[in-house]
């Protein structure tokens, strides 16, 4: 039972941690998003219904060409960040 405990707590702390990580992505996302996309975006964009987004690689594939368009000097992360963001925001995919 001594066992349990320890293997609990590092259960706890690795939630805890990919809490904050989703947390700090979701906010780096939306600063990104933010500071680039609403100049040619608003949430239209993304809550229509011909939609082409269906899953999170399109989502993904999307995003990087927004960035290779407008030659934003996003990292892969970044990238990621900003289709991280508006998943949770508006597409909720898996």
């Amino acid at each position: 039972m001594k066992t349990l405990i320890p293997t609990v707590s590092l259960g706890c702390l690795l939630f805890a941690g990919a809490a904050s990580a989703n947390s700090e992505t979701f906010e780096l996302g939306k600063e990104l998003h933010d500071n680039n996309c609403v100049r040619c975006h608003d949430s239209s964009m993304y809550t229509r219904e011909e939609s082409r987004i269906d899953d999170i690689d399109s989502l993904r594939t999307m995003v990087r060409g927004c960035q290779n368009n407008f030659d934003l000097a996003w990292f892969d992360d970044e990238v990621n960040a900003v289709a991280h963001y508006l998943n949770q925001k508006y597409y909720h995919f898996d």
